[in-house]
């Protein structure tokens, strides 16, 4: 199921989002306001069916231990501000700004940049998916004493009581009607929790001052100059 998911359902529908990326940035000439819109929709939903494919396939890696992390010294100040720059354009649709308060020395990691910055993308993604319009995700970069401790905040709802628990959890959101306002896969979150901790770190989360959510988690400093790079399986 896995394999088939992979080649017969992502290859197509990358193409397809492609196409549809093309139609919408007008490159391939002007349309009607109508026609448009509906390209525009398409295009939303071509992408969310890729995220969830990717999300399948990435736990499917991780629960039969076949996910690849390629360890080298990594600097979490600049992994940040990369990350804070893809999810620029998906937070100005939610109306939704970020603010980085990073510390000033070198932030040094042992890391897979790749998957850690699959880990800030989805956490600061999440943040301002459920922040208020003209919103602010706070994100903040600070030195304890076993490393460096990563934090994003936002100022919505926060997480329920009764789903706190269970946050981790695949296929797990706080609100699974059908008629729910914000999307998702449900698997982005448990993602996060096993690379973070196969990267021998913790995540966790709490309430934000004045209402909302923080997650957050920490990282062994690395202080070896020499760059290594393994493959984990």
């Amino acid at each position: 199921f896995i394999s088939t998911v992979s080649h017969e359902l992502r290859t197509p529908l990358t193409s397809i989002t492609g196409a549809l990326g093309l139609l919408k940035s007008g490159e391939l000439g002007p349309m009607p306001e109508e026609t448009a819109h509906m390209v525009t929709i398409a295009h939303g939903n071509s992408e969310r069916l890729v995220r969830l494919i990717n999300d399948i396939l990435d736990m499917d890696k991780i629960e039969s231990g076949k996910m690849d992390f390629k360890m080298g010294r990594v600097e979490l100040s600049g992994l940040l501000e990369r990350s804070l720059e893809e999810t620029r354009a998906y937070g100005e649709q939610y109306g939704v700004s970020f603010d980085f308060q990073k510390i000033t020395v070198g932030a040094w990691v042992r890391g897979d940049a790749d998957r850690l910055l699959q880990v800030l993308v989805n956490l600061i993604s999440n943040g301002a998916k459920f922040s208020p319009e003209g919103g602010r995700v706070e994100v903040a970069l600070s030195e304890n004493e076993s490393g460096y401790r990563v934090e994003i905040a936002d100022h919505g709802p926060g997480v329920p009581e009764e789903f706190q628990d269970k946050i981790f959890e695949k296929f797990t959101q706080a609100d699974a009607t059908d008629h729910r306002q914000k999307g998702g896969t449900g698997l982005g979150l448990s993602i996060c929790k096993a690379i973070i901790e196969q990267h021998g770190g913790q995540i966790g989360f709490g309430p934000t001052p004045g209402g909302g959510a923080t997650f957050h988690f920490t990282l062994g400093g690395y202080e070896d100059t020499e760059v290594e790079t393994i493959d984990r399986r």
